[in-house]
């Protein structure tokens, strides 16, 4: 049994705290002020790259930080879409849209795992490559690149289609056994 607070759990903690300054240098508009929210998203992602590995290497991985590496992913990613589509204005609304609706779909999911079923679907390869490249999108977008951040934009379209059909078909098998 391992503790909570481990240092991949508070690598994940700091993300979600980092989207508060994010968002707050984000909405300066200000060429400065993008490249600090850039800093913090940047900060964002090492922290979401390396919790895991941390967590394996020293054996500290916990139900716990299953948990929270999610949800904090999907804070700092809501809270960057919101914030570029609906404030800024600058990323398709349907993009946010889409990011909302799918994850929406895995927690629901995954809730009902976990709760009903005492089961937990770990993050793979395909969720942590969609939150790359649905970050690459995002970077592309706060430094006011849309060429670029249109090809991203359709790459993190494929992914995150190809990553939500993954996880249905991983989860379904565990939907059907009784507990």
């Amino acid at each position: 049994m391992h503790s909570i607070l481990t240092l991949s759990n508070l690598m994940s903690f700091s993300r979600i705290l980092l989207a508060i300054p994010f968002l707050y240098f984000l909405s300066r508009e200000t060429e400065t002020g993008n490249y600090i929210a850039l800093l913090f998203a940047l900060l964002g992602m090492l922290t979401d790259f390396l919790d895991g590995i941390i967590a394996r290497k020293f054996n500290t991985v916990t139900t716990f930080g299953k948990y929270l590496d999610p949800v904090a992913d999907k804070i700092c990613v809501f809270a960057g879409a919101i914030y570029l589509s609906f404030f800024r204005g600058t990323l398709p609304v349907w993009f946010t849209l889409l990011i909302i609706a799918k994850d929406v779909l895995l927690l629901a999911g995954g809730a009902f795992l976990i709760f009903k079923r005492k089961r937990v679907i770990q993050a793979d390869l395909s969720g942590k490559w969609t939150v790359f490249i649905v970050s690459l999108t995002f970077v592309c977008f706060i430094l006011d690149y849309p060429q670029p951040g249109m090809l991203f934009l359709y790459a993190s379209l494929l992914l995150i289609l190809y990553s939500t059909a993954h996880y249905v078909i991983k989860s379904v098998p565990l939907f059907r056994k009784s507990v």
